[in-house]
């Protein structure tokens, strides 16, 4: 974080970040999803599953950043910026293990710096891509590629649809477009994009 504001947004209270019965995220037994790991390992990027007390201030960090340009305009104190990237950091995290308690949260690593989040869900009939952040720093360096080239030839091998979500203003979007997903859905600000596989 680099200017004023990102230099202000960090951990409001820590305390904050772990409320009792708090989840952490469930522990992925799939096959599959460790063989996408072991594949982005080979490719230089390490794979640590997440765990919330130990990658909270990380998580932060990067989810923060998505949400900078939207809090900068807020007529808020930077306290209360935080506080609100925080709350909403703990919503979506419920949310996302709440809703898909079988997938596959981890930490991307490279040389032994902490770089981003991905986070796949596997079921019966489709792969989902829940969320793939990355650190500012490590943007446009191809990783998204990579990361993406694992996925894709996995789902390809099993014959799966690969499904995400992603806002309509991401710049994401042309990544996931030269993989071969297209929209199928539109639900502002929000479209759902789908890959076949091949």
């Amino acid at each position: 974080m680099k200017n004023s504001l990102d230099r202000n947004v960090k951990m409001y209270d820590n305390n904050f970040f772990h409320p009792p019965a708090f989840p952490d995220f469930p522990v992925c037994k799939d096959q599959f999803l460790m063989r996408c790991g072991a594949l982005l390992t080979l490719k230089g990027l390490n794979v640590l599953p997440a765990q919330w007390t130990r990658d909270v201030e990380f998580l932060f960090e990067i989810y923060a950043n998505t949400r900078l340009d939207e809090v900068r305009v807020m007529n808020w104190s930077d306290k209360e910026k935080t506080l609100f990237l925080t709350s909403q950091l703990m919503a979506q995290h419920i949310h996302y293990v709440t809703a898909f308690p079988n997938a596959a949260y981890v930490i991307l690593r490279q040389a032994n710096k902490d770089i981003g989040r991905v986070y796949v869900d596997k079921g019966r009939e489709h792969l989902h891509l829940i969320d793939i952040t990355l650190h500012p720093d490590y943007r446009r360096q191809g990783i998204g590629s990579q990361i993406m080239t694992v996925l894709t030839a996995e789902a390809d091998r099993l014959k799966l649809p690969f499904n995400l979500s992603v806002d309509q203003n991401n710049p994401a979007q042309g990544l996931y477009r030269r993989f071969g997903f297209e929209q199928i859905e539109a639900t502002p600000p929000y479209l759902r994009l789908q890959r076949s596989p091949l």
